[in-house]
């Protein structure tokens, strides 16, 4: 009842063993009162090329930041949340949700409501992967011609245009296809929010 009645203090003890079990290594196995389960996911591992991924990129610079800021030694975690204003604790808080946030489909994935709950996340914070990926070679390489066509048709270029690139040898193809998609912003259905794909072009 007490700690119910201090949100400060109960906010500092949901963040003790989050917090912990994403930024200490060795940290998993800690026992804290308040039992929540913190993940320390890798993002990269899932993702074929890490280096071209801006959104992970992005997130890293988030986590090397909060890294910088946190203390380096476990035992004195809960001694510097308990020292800091409730605002930057919720922009902790919110840091840690996001590591934990699990919107990996697995290929025989059955989590469906854990998924949908991914969706509802999306859409309730405005996420448009457009503004984090587009449709460029290193997508487009790992496509059939067949494919690439399917794309283009799908964002609305021109038939004639889809015609002349199926012909086309594959690197010529996924060359045009890039120029072509440029401005589209196409996004492949696992990256759609909401009804989010073929979009029409937006003038700079």
């Amino acid at each position: 009842m007490e700690l119910a009645n201090r949100p400060d203090i109960a906010l500092a003890a949901l963040l003790h063993p989050l917090v912990g079990r994403i930024f200490h290594s060795g940290y998993t196995t800690y026992d804290a009162a308040v039992e929540v389960s913190g993940q320390r996911r890798d993002l990269a591992s899932s993702i074929k090329e890490p280096g071209e991924a801006r959104a992970l990129a992005t997130w890293q610079a988030m986590k090397e930041a909060w890294g910088d800021t946190l203390p380096g030694q476990p035992g004195d975690l809960w001694a510097w949340l308990l020292e800091q204003p409730t605002d930057k604790l919720l922009e902790l808080l919110a840091f840690v949700t996001a590591a934990n946030l699990n919107g990996v489909k697995a290929k025989h994935d059955q989590s469906r409501s854990r998924l949908d709950n991914a969706e509802q996340v999306a859409v309730a914070v405005g996420l448009d992967m457009r503004e984090h990926w587009t449709a460029d070679a290193t997508f487009l390489n790992r496509l059939s011609k067949a494919g690439i066509a399917e794309v283009l048709d799908e964002a609305g270029c021109a038939p004639q245009i889809v015609r002349a690139l199926q012909k086309a040898p594959k690197a010529g193809a996924v060359a045009e296809a890039e120029k072509q998609l440029a401005g589209k912003g196409w996004l492949p259905v696992p990256l759609r929010t909401d009804g989010q794909g073929a979009l029409p072009e937006v003038s700079a």
